[in-house]
């Protein structure tokens, strides 16, 4: 099942950073060794309960996300409301899958795309929302066809200086990928 072969590869890279595949992307192995690396242990249960705090995250920053999901707060805390008791999501933090993180990725990604467009001048902002947008694509490769569809949209939508924003952020998770293939 694709358990085994995320922990298997998640092996590689925690003991020595190979990742003997090109059928799958490094996003959610490169995170189980992570916390391997971090708690000095293989443990799956540690893994799990990295999840359950991603996943408790997830609705707060949909939450947190006014005006980019809808325009009204209340709203925005019934989403998040609603995606804390979503059985799928309860279920999908309690296994060795990539669903937890990628959804957390993409919410985050999109906070931090949101922040990155409301905020002038900020170079930081760029590189950290670009990362994480990155970082969701090599956990999931449907997170590519997602970033486009959001950029197309805001692209049309922005000012011309944050369109310029969102250009260096398309360099920047590029590059990101590049490094990867």
């Amino acid at each position: 099942t694709d358990s085994f072969g995320y922990i298997h590869l998640a092996k590689s890279l925690h003991d020595g950073f190979q990742f003997p595949s090109i059928l799958r992307t490094p996003g959610y192995p490169f995170f189980i060794a992570l916390i391997g690396w971090l708690t000095h242990t293989t443990s799956i249960i540690a893994v799990i309960l990295f999840q359950i705090v991603f996943d408790t995250l997830t609705a707060v920053l949909v939450a947190m996300s006014v005006g980019f999901f809808c325009l009204h707060n209340g709203l925005n805390k019934m989403g998040a409301i609603l995606y804390a008791l979503n059985p799928l999501a309860i279920y999908y933090s309690g296994k060795i899958m990539s669903e937890t993180l990628f959804i957390f990725l993409l919410a985050l990604s999109l906070y931090l795309v949101k922040k990155m467009l409301t905020q002038k001048n900020n170079r930081a902002g760029i590189l950290i929302a670009s990362l994480a947008v990155g970082a969701t694509i090599l956990t999931r490769p449907i997170g590519l066809g997602f970033y486009l569809l959001v950029l197309s949209f805001l692209f049309w939508k922005v000012s011309a200086h944050n369109r310029y924003n969102l250009i260096k952020s398309g360099l920047i998770i590029s590059v990101l990928l590049l490094a990867w293939m």
